[in-house]
Order: C-alpha cells, then structure tokens, then sequence
C-alpha cells in the first residue's frame, strides 16, 4: 500500500465518525427504508402510523461513507505527506469515536423510550 493510500485511509477514518454523527443530529441520511411496507424513500422521510418505523442508520452510514470518502481525497492531495499532521493524526486517531460515543448515544435516547 503507498503512502499516500495510507494517509488516505487514515483520514477517512478521522472523518467518518464526525460525519456520521452530522448526519444523525441533523437528519441528514442519504436515505430512508422502511421495511415494514417495503418502502424507500431519498433524504429524511419521518415515521408514520401507516410506515411504521424507518431505518435510517443504513441511510446515516451511506451519507459517512460517501462524504468521508470524498473529504479524504481531496484532503489527502492538500496535505503534503512529510507533514506532521500525518504522524499526530496515527496517534490520535483512537481518541475521536470515543469522544464521539457519548453524544450519539444520546443523540438516539429518542428511539430508546
């Protein structure tokens, strides 16, 4: 693997869960299923007596993927590779989902009741 693909995976690790989290507060999946009437729907559809539930976290983690994705090319050709921010990001990396955990866990108390 190059190091430029490395760096790559390395950001986009740094990144998804940031964004994930974006699109879970803000309502942002990239879409929406309902299972109970076989139904898909683009963007944010809210539940309803005659849906029932939606299934937005496979909307949430397409919306990760696709974002982290993009951000992390074009971040990856900005960042020069000598750059300590590469080094920092590998150590650090650990700490981001865990800091994260905690508001998204209570970000879907919603769904909990």
């Amino acid at each position: 693997m190059k190091n430029s693909q490395l760096n790559q995976c390395l950001l986009f690790s740094a990144i998804a869960p940031i964004v994930y989290f974006i699109a879970d507060l803000y309502r942002l999946p990239m879409f929406t299923f309902f299972p109970a009437v076989n139904e898909f729907y683009w963007g944010w559809a809210p539940m309803s007596n005659d849906l029932g539930p939606g299934m937005y976290w496979y909307g949430w983690l397409a919306t990760a993927t696709a974002f982290s994705g993009l951000l992390s090319m074009v971040m990856t050709k900005l960042i020069p590779e000598k750059s300590h921010f590469w080094t920092l990001l590998l150590q650090y990396l650990w700490v981001l989902p865990i800091a994260l955990l905690i508001p998204l866990v209570f970000s879907l108390k919603f769904y909990w009741r």
